[in-house]
Order: C-alpha cells, then sequence, then structure tokens
C-alpha cells in the first residue's frame, strides 16, 4: 500500500518561488516587538532562560559603558524571524535549517526596529527518503530608529513532502522519549549551576588562548513550558508541531520540538556568556541538524579556533554546537566576537555605540 502524504511539491510552486527572487518588502503589519522596551527584552531572555543582568537589572547596566539596558543580539528573533519564508511553498512541510547573522550595532533600551525582506534563493535536491526537497533563502536587513543598519540575517528553510513513517526505518523518525536517573538529573543541574556569566569582567583579547573552552550553557530537559515561554518571548505563527497536537504524530513527528530559531538564540546565549559586558558579537552562523523534543537536554558549547586582527578589531573565531543527551549534534555553528585589547586600547561596544 502506497505511503500517506502529506503537502507536494510541483514545478509551477518552484517556479513561482524563483520569481520572487530578488523582491523585497516592508510588511505593513509588525511581526511582534517594534521597539526593544525594557519589558520586550525581559520576556525575551526569559524565553531562553538567559540571566545575564545587562539584559535585566538596570541599576547594573547603568554601571557598564553603555549605561542602559541592552537587548541579546539574537533579540531581533523578535522582530522578525529570518527563515527563508520569502520564497516559501504553499501547503508543504518547512523546517528552519539555519541563519547566518551578522550584526553592526548593539540593540540598547529603546531602540525602534523595523526590517524588510528579500527573496534570494531557491535550491532543489533529490532524497532517497525524503524524495524532492526544496531549500528557500531570504535575508533580512534590521534597522534602528535613526536608519542605521542593526544588523542582517540570511535565513533558509527546507520543504519536505511528508510521508507517513516507514516501518524498516523508523530511526529516521522516531527517538524514544528517555527518563533520567537521579545521578543523570544531578548531572544537569551542576551545569545549570556552573553556568559562568563573564559580566563586568572585562575579558581582553590578549587573555584568550586558542583552543580554550567556554563554559558550557544547558538547557532543559525540554518542556512544554519552555516552548510556551519562547512564544511569548519572541512571537511567533501558529505551528501545530510545536504545541500538544495529535497530528504531530501522525505526520512522522514522534514528540513536540523546539523552534530552530529558539535554539540559535541558545548558542547566542552560550556566546554573549563569554564576551561579557565589553564583547561584541559580529558573527553567527547556525546550521540545525536536528530537532530537540520534549524530554531533550541540550548542552551549547564552543571553543576557541583563532584569533586575528582585522579592520583594527580584534576578534576571536568560536567553533559552536549544542548536543544532546545522547551526545546526537542538534546544531553547529560558528561566531566571532570582538573583544576589549589593551595593546591596541580598543572597545568594540565603544567604536559602535559612537556609530549608533
Amino acid at each position: 500500500m502506497a505511503k500517506k502524504r502529506y503537502g507536494f511539491i510541483t514545478d509551477d510552486m518552484v517556479a513561482q518561488a524563483r520569481a520572487r527572487i530578488g523582491t523585497e518588502w516592508i510588511p505593513e503589519e509588525p511581526y511582534y516587538n517594534t521597539v526593544a522596551s525594557r519589558d520586550a527584552i525581559r520576556h525575551f531572555v526569559d524565553g531562553i532562560g538567559d540571566l545575564n543582568p545587562l539584559f535585566r537589572d538596570p541599576s547594573y547596566a547603568a554601571e557598564t559603558r553603555n549605561g542602559r539596558v541592552m537587548a541579546p543580539p539574537t533579540f531581533l528573533y523578535s522582530v522578525y524571524w529570518p527563515a527563508g519564508r520569502a520564497g516559501v511553498l504553499p501547503a508543504v512541510p518547512g523546517f528552519h535549517s539555519g541563519n547566518e547573522w551578522r550584526w553592526f550595532l548593539p540593540i540598547v533600551e529603546g531602540d525602534a526596529l523595523t526590517f524588510s525582506v528579500r527573496a534570494t534563493d531557491v535550491v532543489e535536491r533529490e532524497s532517497k527518503k525524503l524524495g524532492r526537497i526544496c531549500t528557500t533563502y531570504d535575508e533580512i536587513t534590521y534597522r534602528n530608529q535613526a536608519g542605521a543598519v542593526v544588523a542582517t540575517a540570511q535565513g533558509w528553510s527546507m520543504a519536505i513532502v511528508g510521508v507517513e513513517p516507514p516501518a524498516d526505518e523508523g530511526s529516521l523518525f522516531v527517538d524514544p522519549e528517555e527518563g533520567y536517573t537521579p545521578e543523570e538529573l544531578e548531572r544537569i543541574y551542576g551545569d545549570y549551576d556552573r553556568e559562568a556569566i563573564r559580566g563586568n569582567v572585562t575579558r581582553f583579547w590578549e587573555d584568550v588562548a586558542v583552543g580554550e573552552e567556554l563554559t558550557p550553557v544547558v538547557k532543559g530537559p525540554l518542556a512544554q513550558r519552555d516552548i510556551a515561554a519562547w512564544y511569548a518571548g519572541a512571537g511567533f505563527f501558529y505551528m501545530p508541531a510545536h504545541r500538544p497536537n495529535p497530528r504531530t504524530v501522525e505526520k512522522a513527528m514522534p514528540r513536540i520540538y523546539d523552534f530552530g530559531s529558539q535554539r540559535d538564540s541558545w548558542l547566542g546565549h552560550l556566546l554573549t556568556n563569554w564576551a561579557g559586558d565589553d564583547g561584541f558579537i559580529c558573527h553567527m552562523r547556525a546550521e540545525n541538524h536536528s530537532f530537540n523534543r520534549i524530554g531533550d537536554t541540550t548542552w551549547c558549547r564552543g571553543k576557541v579556533e583563532r584569533k586575528f586582527v582585522s579592520d583594527g578589531e580584534c576578534l576571536v573565531e568560536i567553533d559552536c554546537w549544542a548536543e544532546n543527551q545522547r551526545g546526537t549534534q542538534t546544531i553547529h555553528g560558528k561566531a566571532t566576537i570582538a573583544l576589549p585589547s589593551r595593546e591596541h586600547g580598543t572597545f568594540p561596544l565603544e567604536r559602535r555605540l559612537a556609530r549608533a
């Protein structure tokens, strides 16, 4: 008997998506946040479990170089979620597969933020297990109230025609829910306790060593309330796969799973913890490899790959990733962080605040 299929991809649909390449659109209605208010920032960091006082505490922020509460760079997900949707195919399940961010200015309390979207590419390929796959790409430009470009982001999603789980290939679709022993839970709680927020202890470029590991950030075990908190902080359109729904299982998804943007923001949490108040995240590429499902625990990790100087700034390149309790890598990324330098007398945040 033929497998039940969900959605379809036709040549006409692909042609229509390709016809949108290069077209820019500016929405008539906001996606979610339009102002980086103190409450909006707090709700966002609540949604990713980030306790950094730079994003929460006005009295703490007043003593920093900026003097105001700041938003983490991934706050821009709450302004608009870059995921290749400008070229999206109708009636086909789409999975957020990655983002490449470039940040130029910090986001400070009170910033009014706008965005524009441009479809950039549609790439097709064939999969033995999944059939025809289309990956759609878009690029988003974010601006502040002065019209200055705060960041750009490329996003991409895979459109896949869904099928019911094949009996002989359950490993592709089925990931049995795991319980945790008391010892495993103690390890998780211990890693929460060991999280290190660099904060106002300036991390100088000269003190960083290639091969140095970032203190991990742990998330989970993932619960429905974590996904609800992400909704509250970042906003999103209704998607049944992220909420209790019997069709989630019917469509070959064994359990509710996280958002790709949520997972990418966890990597951002790892990076801002390490960079400290005076560091600046310039670039992050995140490729989503696998879902985090209800019950999964995720460890975000990173390692310094190289140090270099470019355009008068002292930069560090980070290899970063996340893995679950089974050792599966769910996301892999690269990041570039600008750090203060004793030798050069540079502070990247000051340089950017002067341009804001």
